[in-house]
């Protein structure tokens, strides 16, 4: 069975942002503006627009299955290893239907929400399930931080599925450790971009240690290293505790050895 995993994130947020009106107060004030300007938007226009393009993409990538993922908007298990992750964020204002429409969404049997998970969360722990992996697992999603997991993506730039091999994903997760996430208000290694981290790991290599190393030349320690780890981490099936309904953060290899 072939089945579409999608991070319905961004389709959400697109629509609701969209489907908003202005509403400008027929009544003046005495300067001849309006007494008011306001914003509406209807939910169920939303709803139906969203389910409309999880239908196309279903068609598209001739999946037998769609399963959607969304965010915990309330709750995020990151904010406990650093408050301020996406805290670049907090100033920017969602489109007013987003969080109307996630807790929707949460009671849809076609729809899976964990607390506390973000939706790419919730597709890593989907696609690395062992009792998956008799299926055709897919995963949708514009987000390039889902390379850290394993698995079949969908490309959407080039139209074309790609397969994403575990040392792949492992090495993907190496380097945004350290060359954070700006989206996300994760910083990484100050000055370190994708390209010199790259660089420096192939030369190096590509393991925990020579991370850790690149760390201390910038004179910041494993602790501060294994924090930016944790943040950009997408949680795979051995990274959640399922009786416990909570994460397990990431250790790096070399400490499991020990």
């Amino acid at each position: 069975m072939r089945k579409l995993i999608v991070d319905a994130d961004g389709i959400i947020y697109h629509h609701a942002s969209i489907h908003e009106t202005e509403l400008v107060s027929e009544e003046e004030s005495e300067d001849g503006l309006p007494l008011y300007i306001s914003l509406y938007v209807c939910p169920d226009e939303v709803l139906q627009a969203f389910w409309a393009d999880i239908q196309a993409l279903k068609q598209k990538w001739k999946a037998d299955e769609v399963v959607v993922a969304i965010t915990d908007s309330a709750r995020n298990y990151r904010l406990d290893i650093d408050p301020a992750y996406k805290g670049n964020r907090k100033h920017t204002r969602k489109p007013l239907a987003v969080r109307t429409i996630r807790a929707h969404l949460a009671d849809d049997e076609r729809v899976v929400f964990k607390p506390r998970l973000e939706a790419d969360d919730v597709i890593g722990i989907l696609m690395t399930m062992r009792k998956h992996r008799k299926d055709e697992m897919i995963c949708w999603s514009p987000d390039k931080d889902l390379r850290t997991i394993p698995g079949i993506h969908v490309n959407i730039k080039e139209d074309t599925l790609e397969t994403v091999t575990e040392e792949e994903a492992d090495r993907f997760h190496l380097l945004q450790a350290l060359a954070g996430d700006s989206v996300d208000g994760v910083p990484g290694i100050p000055g370190i971009g994708m390209a010199r981290a790259q660089r420096w790991l192939e030369q190096h290599g590509w393991t925990w240690e020579a991370a850790v190393a690149l760390a201390e030349s910038k004179d910041l320690d494993e602790e501060y290293l294994l924090r930016q780890a944790r943040l950009v981490r997408i949680l795979r099936a051995t990274d959640y505790d399922f009786k416990a309904r909570r994460p397990i953060l990431w250790t790096p290899p070399i400490a499991q050895a020990a």
